[in-house]
């Protein structure tokens, strides 16, 4: 980018950015970090402007970080027993609700979705624990 001098016209609070207009008549909407004001600190803009590169290099290895644990493959005997799940459903339904209850069916498939949803988090941490172990152990160079 380069630097140019602009005049601030407005302030979109909707889209958290400030309307500057240009020498030649043009306006453009720019984020507050990208102004820099006639009487600002030049090493505190420099500042904020490093730590805000930093974070955002931060956030895309974090979302590299939990897109690589989420494309792994799935090992299907590494899942939570069957006698585990039934007894997690039975906790669930014990406390609450009982069978007679006239949403009693509803309720036992949305069940069966959220024991399947605790099944895919269960294989997902099992992901993790394998990437972070070998993390570890150096093995990913």
């Amino acid at each position: 980018g380069r630097w140019q001098t602009a005049a601030v016209s407005s302030w979109d609070a909707e889209n958290q950015r400030y309307v500057l207009k240009w020498n030649p008549g043009s306006e453009e909407k720019v984020l507050a970090l990208h102004v820099f004001f006639d009487g600002d600190d030049p090493i505190l803009f420099a500042d904020r402007l490093a730590k805000a590169l930093q974070m955002r290099r931060w956030a895309h290895s974090l979302l590299k970080y939990h897109y690589f644990i989420d494309s792994m493959p799935e090992d299907r005997s590494r899942k939570i027993g069957r006698e585990s799940a039934a007894k997690i459903a039975g906790m669930a339904r014990g406390g609450l609700w009982d069978s007679s209850d006239e949403f009693a069916e509803e309720l036992n498939s949305k069940l069966e979705e959220l024991v399947e949803e605790a099944q895919k988090e269960y294989m997902r941490v099992q992901n993790y624990i394998t990437f972070e172990k070998v993390h570890r152990e150096g093995k990913l160079n």
